[in-house]
């Protein structure tokens, strides 16, 4: 039983994160608030050196995850790299299918399905884009649309809202990540803990690694396909 409710929650979970998204009690500004004024001094010195700096938590809502990161790659080229929905599927973890819905510049629903151990998830999201030369932000959330695949989802969730914050900082990038997740309280609470203290020390600092490393494929000559080319 308790194996079971873990394996769920994996799957709930990773989905959540990956998606690739409240206000932390672990010390992470709220969502709307992003970039180096979210680091303490020494966090920000890790982040420089290279290191993924994660903050996690709860609140009265959601449970929280965000990292801070710097990206060698040109501000332009990551925002490209963070907003390719349709190869999600190449390079993001635990993502088997992926599409993205334009709408305009600035919106787009993202359609993705995840497979973690023996679950698979169908789902949409709305992103909300801010385009500007220096700053860039993804916002999404949890979208009421019609799915374009057909995938039966194997748990049913209620998630998910986050946020991907740019800055440029010479010719590197610095990477805000933010995301809070709802999971439902018919789920043990000891269980439901357990599972996402695990969980989170994986799933979230593995988006920047394949952002991160996706961008290098490019920069050394890799194909640079975006939602603007053919």
């Amino acid at each position: 039983m308790r194996k079971t409710a873990c394996l769920w929650l994996s799957g709930l979970f990773i989905f959540a994160v990956s998606c690739c998204a409240a206000a932390s009690s672990a010390g992470a500004a709220p969502a709307g608030a992003g970039g180096f004024s979210a680091l303490t001094g020494d966090d920000l010195e890790r982040v420089k050196a290279g290191e993924i700096v994660m903050k996690i938590g709860e609140d009265d809502r959601c449970y929280t995850a965000r990292t801070f990161a710097m990206v060698d790659g040109d501000i332009e080229t990551v925002w490209d790299v963070i907003l390719d929905f349709d190869r999600f599927q190449d390079f993001m973890p635990n993502t088997i299918k992926s599409r993205a819905e334009w709408v305009d510049e600035g919106t787009a629903y993202y359609h993705g399905v995840i497979k973690v151990l023996l679950f698979k998830q169908n789902y949409v999201l709305k992103h909300t884009l801010e385009n500007g030369k220096d700053r860039k932000t993804d916002r999404w959330e949890q979208a009421d649309r019609e799915k374009l695949f057909d995938d039966r989802s194997s748990v049913n969730l209620t998630v998910s809202e986050g946020r991907w914050t740019l800055e440029r900082v010479g010719g590197r990038t610095f990477s805000d990540y933010f995301a809070c997740v709802n999971i439902s309280d018919r789920i043990p609470e000891f269980v439901r803990k357990r599972a996402i203290n695990i969980l989170i020390n994986y799933s979230v600092p593995e988006i920047i690694k394949a952002a991160r490393k996706r961008t290098e494929e490019i920069i050394s000559g890799g194909s640079k396909k975006t939602k603007d080319s053919s």
